[in-house]
């Protein structure tokens, strides 16, 4: 309960690490996280995230150290594919065409039309965390990848 009152609450990701811990992020303008009704928010979920969760809550806006970098860019890109789903059976597809080294993802995507699917299917997936990749990059096709 937040004021009395029991709420939701999504944040905008769950980030990976390179070292394999996670935090989840909530990306506001700065000046939106100035309104004194966002901080006590943030006081009450952070503290609760990192002890009910077990990921710290840690929110991040333009002022933020990371700024405008390919970080943002690709949470852009890949932040429409979060809501969609992911079927069994193009789970079930991705898990044979797993070869347990890191590649381009255009070979994912050749691989993946190949047998049927769509060049969304792979944005789907790196939304979703199946793949890897260098986040202080920009993620293109020509990304190098790996299963996560």
């Amino acid at each position: 309960k937040f004021l009395g009152k029991t709420r939701r609450y999504t944040p905008d990701a769950l980030v990976k690490n390179a070292d394999g811990s996670f935090f989840y992020e909530e990306v506001k303008p700065y000046e939106r996280t100035q309104c004194p009704k966002f901080k006590a928010k943030m006081a009450y979920l952070q503290p609760l995230f990192l002890e009910q969760v077990g990921h710290p809550l840690v929110v991040n806006t333009a002022r933020t150290e990371r700024k405008k970098d390919a970080y943002f860019a690709n949470l852009e890109l890949l932040y429409p594919f979060r809501g969609e789903v992911i079927s069994s059976d193009l789970k079930s597809a991705f898990e044979s065409l797993v070869s347990g080294k890191p590649e381009l993802l255009s070979s994912w995507i050749d691989r993946l039309v190949a047998i049927g699917s769509h060049i969304v299917d792979a944005w789907r997936m790196v939304a979703h965390g199946l793949f890897t990749y260098d986040r202080s990059k920009l993620i293109s096709t020509s990304s190098v990848v790996e299963v996560a």
